[in-house]
């Protein structure tokens, strides 16, 4: 059975507005920062997070009026196992030491490091919080400086 858009819509609508205040606060979509200044490289990588903030900010002026917020998060590098493994491979295809991997990955980032797991969660945390009770539709960069742009 095909909804269509307007019909899609109206599932997403009536979906949240039965899960509820409490459970929505948690319904935190997770962009990235190449969603903001994408990679020419990754054209269809960058058209769906794209898509993702635009279906995060309309949900969120669908919803608002419940009292349910909706943001996305655009984390930038996060030191992970999949980031490590990300590195330990760059490494042996360029023989460079990791060091020297690292290195290039954090040279634009104004921190010089990358960010841990709990500096996301703690932005994820905040997010759906009270404290952030009229903060909707927004995408939050959490990206020790990456993202350059005034706009984002």
């Amino acid at each position: 059975m095909d909804l269509g858009i307007s019909g899609k819509n109206a599932v997403v609508l009536a979906s949240t507005r039965g899960i509820g205040k409490a459970c929505a606060k948690a319904l935190l979509e997770e962009g990235v920062n190449v969603a903001i200044c994408g990679r020419s490289s990754e054209v269809l990588e960058n058209t769906l997070r794209l898509a993702v903030i635009g279906f995060a900010k309309t949900l969120s002026q669908q919803v608002a009026e419940y009292g349910v917020t909706i943001n996305n998060i655009a984390t930038g590098f996060t030191k992970t196992e999949r980031i490590e493994n990300l590195i330990v491979a760059k490494s042996e295809r360029e023989k460079k030491s990791k060091e020297e991997v690292y290195q290039g990955m954090i040279k634009d980032i104004p921190m010089r490091r990358m960010a841990t797991p709990d500096e996301i969660a703690n932005a994820v945390l905040f997010l759906a919080s009270e404290k952030a009770s009229y903060i909707t539709g927004v995408t939050l960069p959490v990206d020790g400086g990456y993202i350059k742009s005034t706009l984002a």
